[in-house]
């Protein structure tokens, strides 16, 4: 029982994961803009942090859908929690624009496991 109460946890965090990921600008933009953050963020920059996201999912579907062939989903599940909590932390944490920028693509990739398993 233990054991099918973890996969199902796991599998509900996947679901958090990739919610968070989509819909994280959407409060966090006015936020931005108002000046709550660390650093200055202008509307350009949350334009980009924005949209950045599909350019995450054009470059990391083929490759994340061959590595579930290779490895299998459950491990790629498994494997792909280093990476957000490390995204996530970067987010964070983040002491400039570049960071949000960076880092953003790097989850979306990951929101784009969960969409293929």
């Amino acid at each position: 029982f233990a054991s099918i109460l973890c996969w199902v946890c796991l599998v509900g965090v996947g679901g958090f994961i990739m919610g968070t990921t989509l819909g994280w600008t959407a409060p966090a933009g006015p936020m931005m803009e108002n000046g709550q953050y660390r650093f200055k963020i202008t509307v350009e920059n949350v334009s980009w942090i924005a949209s950045v996201m599909p350019l995450g999912a054009m470059l990391g579907c083929p490759v994340m859908a061959s590595l579930v062939n290779k490895i299998g989903r459950k491990h790629l599940m498994i494997m792909l929690t280093i990476p957000t909590l490390l995204g996530w932390t970067m987010i964070i944490w983040a002491k400039s624009v570049n960071i949000y920028i960076f880092f953003k693509p790097i989850l979306n990739n990951i929101v784009d496991v969960d969409n293929i398993l």
